[in-house]
């Protein structure tokens, strides 16, 4: 909290990664941001359309991407934002370009679109298993997924090609 300001949007991503990834004029606007103290919900919903944009706008970068992106909130709105009495439950959303995985998901009760269903599906230690058919994340460990670098057809072990460094942005 309090949800504002967020950085610009930049859409070259090696910018971001340079000394200077934003032009001072966008940082000049972005800091004149000032949350709503008596209605946080409005910027609560611009900072999640702003983490939507920075994915969607990598996804569009890279639509060749053989890839399973997961999605995950990690706790709910304060109290402030989503009212008492609301549920603690979190979303997840999976975006990937493999049929396979979708239909096993919606077996699953997971839901097409960005809605979430009406009834949680489950518990947060679930998911590895939900994702991988497994009992657990060992399930991925033995399908050499590395969940924690996100670049295409990554293996457990990648972390150098030539000697050196695999930046994910960059390796296509």
């Amino acid at each position: 909290m309090p949800f504002r300001p967020t950085p610009p949007y930049q859409p070259d991503w090696l910018s971001v990664l340079s000394e200077r990834p934003y032009e001072s004029g966008e940082v000049a606007a972005s800091l004149t941001q000032r949350p709503n103290w008596t209605d946080l919900s409005l910027d609560y919903a611009a900072t999640i359309a702003y983490a939507f944009d920075y994915v969607s706008g990598y996804l569009g970068e890279r639509p060749e991407l053989d890839l399973v992106l997961v999605l995950l909130g990690d706790h709910q709105p304060p109290a402030s934002v989503a009212g008492e009495g609301a549920r603690w439950d979190v979303p997840i959303h999976v975006i990937a370009n493999r049929p396979a995985l979708f239909e096993h998901l919606i077996d699953a009760g997971f839901t097409p679109g960005i809605e979430p269903a009406a009834t949680p599906i489950g518990s947060m230690h679930e998911l590895g298993a939900l994702l991988f058919g497994g009992t657990d994340v060992d399930a991925a460990r033995e399908a050499r997924v590395d969940i924690a670098r996100a670049g295409p057809r990554r293996e457990i072990g990648d972390e150098l090609l030539d000697g050196r460094p695999v930046d994910p942005l960059t390796q296509h």
